[in-house]
């Protein structure tokens, strides 16, 4: 097995490089329709991509109470630091005046899914929160993986039924729990499959090199649009809402799609250093677009995303000035 694949103090390069790439599509997400065809790519999978790796870095075993205090030192107290740093951000970048404030700090307060407009990434943070929560209690009663999964299939089937919209298109309950109760799927399905996943993946045998062509085959023709004509004929057979359900196997193609680029990748450093640095990706991302729209103004300059080119420079520009800054803070921390 070459060393790319190895664990290094438990952890496997190229599963951290797929973090890297999941946190990568998020910022070009969150451009809109500037980043061209590729926003509409990345928004049929990557949300789902996220809360799958997460899965995968469960730890079982552990007790429902030490599990919700370790969360939300992890995760909701970050999500508060991170959104008040980026609500003043936020304000005095775009001067806001001082009657706008009550409605964005009711968004911090809330923190639903699409309605925090100063910083749209750090929904995820109590959102995920709240699937580990859920994820525990499950797990606790429930032992069999295969009933785990069908708790789970039928806790995202609810959300897509019975509201009159997917919850994962029309979310409106704070702290994202009902999209807590969808995304809960791909949380526990890296869970369930970790082992197998990963063990498989790691080898690059002919097997896995034809899998991963093929699904390679595939995201490209999401990319360009053409499962579009079949997606519409499938929808109206089977019905919106059911189609919302039935792409869970298309997303998990489009997951390992990925690997291959996330092998590559693993042999980078800074790839690999921020793969494994996800929440300050994740916290610093408002802040991050708005001081560099900030810096190159001072120069004298714009910016101006016009095609799927200058989307993947931009952000590769931003993950490279991250990489530096955080890099710096954690060398600085080891000197004292």
């Amino acid at each position: 097995m070459s060393a790319t694949y190895q664990k290094q103090n438990e952890r496997i390069y190229w599963v951290d490089a797929l973090r890297f790439i999941a946190m990568f599509l998020v910022y070009i997400g969150h451009l809109g329709s500037a980043a061209g065809r590729i926003y509409g790519f990345v928004y049929l999978f990557h949300v789902p991509l996220f809360f799958f790796i997460s899965g995968l870095f469960y730890k079982e075993g552990a007790k429902i109470v030490a599990t919700i205090k370790i969360s939300f030192t992890k995760l909701i107290v970050p999500y508060f630091y991170y959104s008040i740093l980026s609500l003043g951000v936020y304000a005095l970048f775009l001067q806001k005046d001082v009657s706008t404030l009550p409605a964005l700090l009711t968004q911090l307060v809330e923190a639903k899914r699409n309605f925090i407009e100063y910083a749209p990434q750090l929904w995820f943070l109590p959102c995920l929160f709240f699937v580990i929560v859920f994820f525990s209690i499950i797990q606790r009663f429930v032992k069999n993986k295969v009933f785990i999964m069908v708790a789970v299939t039928t806790s995202m089937a609810l959300t897509i039924f019975i509201p009159q919209n997917p919850v994962s298109y029309s979310p409106g309950l704070p702290y994202g729990l009902d999209s807590a109760l969808y995304y809960i799927f791909w949380f526990a399905l890296g869970f369930c499959i970790k082992g197998g996943f990963i063990t498989y993946f790691n080898h690059n045998g002919v097997a896995q090199k034809t899998i991963t062509t093929l699904c390679g085959a595939f995201a490209l023709l999401c990319f360009f649009g053409l499962h579009h004509h079949y997606a519409n004929a499938l929808t109206e057979v089977i019905g919106g809402k059911a189609y919302v359900l039935v792409w869970t196997l298309p997303t998990l193609i489009l997951f390992v799609a990925c690997i291959p680029l996330a092998k590559q990748l693993a042999n980078i450093n800074a790839v690999r250093y921020l793969g494994s640095n996800t929440l300050f990706l994740c916290g610093y991302e408002a802040i991050a677009k708005t001081s560099f729209v900030a810096f190159i103004g001072i120069a004298g300059h714009s910016l101006n995303i016009g095609d799927e080119y200058y989307t993947v420079v931009y952000i590769s520009v931003l993950m490279f000035i991250l990489y530096k800054v955080k890099s710096s803070i954690d060398l600085n921390k080891s000197k004292y």
